[in-house]
């Protein structure tokens, strides 16, 4: 994912924000699509961290009773 990330600004493109590009996939019909729903919807209520590492994320999430397939889509 951030080899991605590195070549979209290599190429020019604009370097976006981990949870935006998280939010994007939330129609994906798979563990990472339901993951970023869910991520999503604790943004609306204000509940998802503004900014952070990859742990912050994890740690947020098992914070949340969150375990299995959903932390593996994350990491």
């Amino acid at each position: 994912m951030l080899r991605e990330a590195d070549a979209v600004k290599a190429n020019g493109g604009r370097r976006v924000d981990f949870s935006m590009w998280l939010f994007e996939q939330r129609k994906r019909d798979d563990r990472v699509g339901r993951l970023a729903f869910d991520a999503y919807q604790e943004y609306q209520k204000g509940e998802w961290p503004k900014s952070g590492t990859l742990q912050d994320y994890l740690d947020h999430e098992k914070g949340n009773g969150v375990r299995g397939a959903p932390l593996k889509a994350l990491d």
